[in-house]
């Protein structure tokens, strides 16, 4: 609950929030943290849930943030999110992190229209327990570009027991949006791919794609497969030294994830 909140206090007081391109996971659990270990964890809950008791707009740019930062966990350039088929889930373990923690996303239902319902949900260690973030949206049909509004929200965070329903006013969909179509041209994931190498994790074995890139003195790394929703079966961070910093690896998938949890249809 420490990280939610206190983003939430961060993103009001810098006047802006982030467009959905530049949230990355690592680095908002880093800066959160920081955070955190400056304010304090009661100050900085404090405040934060009175800004958001108090101000239906920031709970809406509060969830879309969480929301998009969730459903693009892993790289959204290197995952097809136009392999999910309604039911199918992917859920994964992530190492490197304070604490350990899984993240599932699921295509639970796709409407005629191509308009489409996610979930996305994690489960995070704490001292008193676990916290847990589930959030389920409506989708409209993807632009040309990929693009999909986001027409409708509901969310459970930590501590509540019972789901309420995040208000999308137009301009909001208008501005904010999840990309499902964003890929790398074939000549860079061409010169991105390093071999094939066979991955067993606890969702079985798979004959993956291992792709590569490097930011300063870390090297980042994909496993794909085409066997599997979204494609994604590893994602890691390694330093120069050799060591380990971060890593997802997914230990479940399946196609029958067709019930809404927060009871959105």
């Amino acid at each position: 609950m420490k990280r939610a909140l206190v983003l939430v206090a961060g993103l009001a007081l810098s006047g802006c929030f982030p467009n959905t391109d530049y949230l990355v996971d690592k680095a908002v659990n880093r800066t959160v943290d920081r955070a955190a270990d400056r304010v304090g964890d009661r100050i900085g809950e404090a405040v934060a849930a009175r800004m958001l008791a108090n101000n239906p707009s920031l709970m809406y740019a509060y969830s879309m943030s969480v929301f998009s930062m969730m459903f693009h966990h892993g790289g959204y350039y290197y995952q097809g999110f136009d392999t999910y088929k309604e039911g199918d889930f992917t859920r994964w373990r992530v190492d490197g992190t304070a604490e350990g923690s899984l993240y599932e996303r699921s295509l639970i239902r796709a409407n005629q229209d191509g308009s489409e319902w996610w979930r996305v949900e994690t489960r995070t260690k704490t001292e008193e327990g676990e916290d847990v973030v589930i959030m389920e949206a409506m989708l409209s049909s993807a632009d040309e570009a990929g693009n999909r509004k986001v027409l409708r929200m509901r969310a459970m965070l930590p501590g509540e027991k019972e789901p309420r329903e995040i208000p999308v006013e137009e301009k909001d969909a208008q501005n904010w949006q999840i990309n499902t179509g964003r890929k790398l041209t074939e000549e860079s994931l061409e010169g991105m791919t390093k071999g094939q190498e066979k991955i067993t994790t606890e969702a079985g074995e798979f004959q993956a794609t291992l792709l590569e890139t490097k930011s300063g003195n870390t090297t980042v790394r994909w496993w794909n497969t085409e066997s599997v929703p979204g494609g994604l079966v590893r994602y890691n961070a390694t330093q120069d030294n050799g060591e380990t910093t971060y890593q997802w690896e997914l230990i479940a998938f399946g196609n029958d994830a067709t019930t809404s949890v927060l009871n959105s249809f």
